[in-house]
């Protein structure tokens, strides 16, 4: 569809309102479409993660507590 895959989602609210359960919708889609799905404890390892999601693309990263 020539869409292009540069998006970017922050989701923001208090505790419980359900981020974590859309992180793990979205690696269940990646995984059933084929994709990778990186999930992030914290920011600090973005640039490493970014790194990796380019040799295994296309691919997710959720990063949690930024």
């Amino acid at each position: 569809m020539r869409i292009p895959l540069n998006r970017g989602v922050l989701l923001e609210g208090k505790y419980g309102v359900g981020k974590t359960m859309v992180a793990r919708c979205c690696a269940r889609v990646c995984e059933d479409n084929e994709w990778t799905f990186i999930l992030l404890d914290k920011a600090q390892g973005l640039r490493d993660g970014l790194l990796f999601a380019q040799r295994y693309s296309p691919a997710v990263i959720f990063v949690e507590d930024i």
